[in-house]
C-alpha cells in the first residue's frame, strides 16, 4: 500500500470531509431559509418546503459521495499511477462530485415542483 499515492492523499480526506459534512447538515439542518449556512441555490431558497426537501436530500447525497470518494481512494492505493495523473483524477472527481450534488439536487427539486 502505497501511503503517499495522490488518489489517497487527495480523495480519503476530501470523502471524509464530504461524509462528515452532509452528516452535519443532516443531523443539524438549517432552520429556515438563510444565506450563510446550508444548500442554497435559488430554487431551494425559492420557498420553506424546497428549503427543508433541498437540505435533506443534498445531505444524503453529499454522504453517499463522500463514502464513493473515499472508497476511491483507498482503491487508488492498488493502482499506481504517477502523481500527475493521479492529482489530475482526484481533481476531476472532487469538482465533478460537487457538481453531481447540485445537479441532482436541483432535478429533484425540479421534480417536486
Amino acid at each position: 500500500m502505497d501511503l503517499f499515492n495522490p488518489l489517497l492523499i487527495t480523495l480519503l480526506p476530501t470523502g471524509l470531509i464530504f461524509v462528515f459534512a452532509g452528516w452535519v447538515m443532516l443531523k443539524k439542518p438549517p432552520k429556515g431559509i438563510n444565506s450563510t449556512y446550508g444548500y442554497r441555490t435559488s430554487r431551494s431558497m425559492k420557498n420553506p418546503e424546497n428549503w427543508k426537501i433541498a437540505q435533506e436530500y443534498s445531505a444524503k447525497e453529499m454522504i453517499r459521495i463522500g463514502w464513493t470518494l473515499t472508497l476511491v481512494g483507498i482503491l487508488g492505493t492498488l493502482i499506481g499511477v504517477s502523481d500527475a495523473v493521479g492529482i489530475l483524477v482526484s481533481l476531476v472527481l472532487i469538482v465533478g462530485s460537487a457538481i453531481w450534488i447540485i445537479y441532482k439536487t436541483e432535478k429533484m427539486l425540479m421534480d417536486n415542483d
